[in-house]
C-alpha cells in the first residue's frame, strides 16, 4: 500500500495481504527485503493522530516505525486516488479479505 515516493516512510513499506484474519491489520516490511516483517498494526476506523494511536497486533512495534506510520497515515495514497493512506488500507483490506 505504500510507495517508494512516500517520504514519511524511511526504511519500511506497508502492505495488506489476502487470506488474513481479524482484526483488520497491515504489515510493516523492511524496505529492500520484504521477507523481513517488522510488525503488524490494526487498521482502526479513525485516522491515527500520533504514534500512540498505532495499535499493535501481537508483536511489539518499534516506536520509530509507529511515528513514521502516523505521519504517513493522513497523506494522499499513491495507488488509490482521493484516499488517504489510512483509508486506502481499509479499502484494500476489504477487497483482499471480503469474508471479514
Amino acid at each position: 500500500m505504500s510507495s517508494r515516493t512516500d517520504t514519511d516512510l524511511e526504511d519500511i513499506d506497508i502492505a495488506v495481504f489476502s487470506k488474513e484474519h481479524p482484526p483488520k491489520h497491515a504489515a510493516i516490511l523492511k524496505r529492500g527485503n520484504h521477507e523481513i516483517q517488522l510488525g503488524r498494526f490494526k487498521i482502526t476506523p479513525s485516522l491515527p493522530k500520533s504514534h500512540f494511536d498505532i495499535k499493535e497486533v501481537k508483536e511489539e512495534i518499534d516506536v520509530k516505525y509507529k511515528r513514521q506510520i502516523a505521519a504517513w497515515a493522513g497523506k494522499n495514497n499513491a495507488h488509490i486516488k482521493g484516499y488517504t493512506n489510512w483509508a486506502a488500507l481499509d479499502v484494500e483490506w476489504n477487497i483482499l479479505n471480503p469474508k471479514y
